[in-house]
């Protein structure tokens, strides 16, 4: 797992590179919807010349489910990835988190039992699955193909 800044760089171009996996945090926002067409062309390019196995998935951060607006943002997402490509865990917009990012430590290691931790840890698992699903899907193309 490579953790990049969001700023479409260097280092977040050779994670991109190598991945298997990209995930989109996507912030209950307008403005994190403007720039995810400009995310998602990057993305495209690099798919196409380094890492054509790659899949890429959205997963909706800064989330309160009681919020109509973030509803609203949630449901595009899903219609812009698709269904099976937005995971089902959302990330709740927490004190904890900023708690923790502020001395540079996981929230999983600051609040043990915040909903934050609860839905890392939900979503790790999350990430599991769909690898191992990927993993097969792989393999019983591999093995059709023979």
């Amino acid at each position: 797992i490579i953790d990049t800044p969001p700023s479409l760089r260097t280092p977040t171009l050779n994670a991109l590179a190598i991945s298997d996996l990209t995930i989109v945090p996507i912030e209950s926002s307008m403005f994190a919807l403007l720039g995810l067409t400009q995310l998602l062309r990057t993305i495209a390019k690099v798919r196409n010349a380094h890492a054509p196995n790659m899949f890429v998935m959205a997963l909706s951060t800064i989330y309160t489910a009681r919020q109509n607006l973030d509803k609203s943002i949630r449901d595009k997402v899903i219609e812009r990835f698709t269904e099976d490509f937005v995971f089902n865990t959302t990330i709740p917009r927490s004190v904890s988190i900023g708690e923790a990012t502020a001395t540079m430590q996981a929230v999983v290691e600051v609040e043990k039992e915040s909903p934050a931790t609860f839905a890392f840890r939900k979503l790790s698992q999350e990430i599991k699955e769909v690898l191992n699903d990927e993993q097969e899907n792989q393999a019983q193309t591999k093995r059709n193909a023979q």
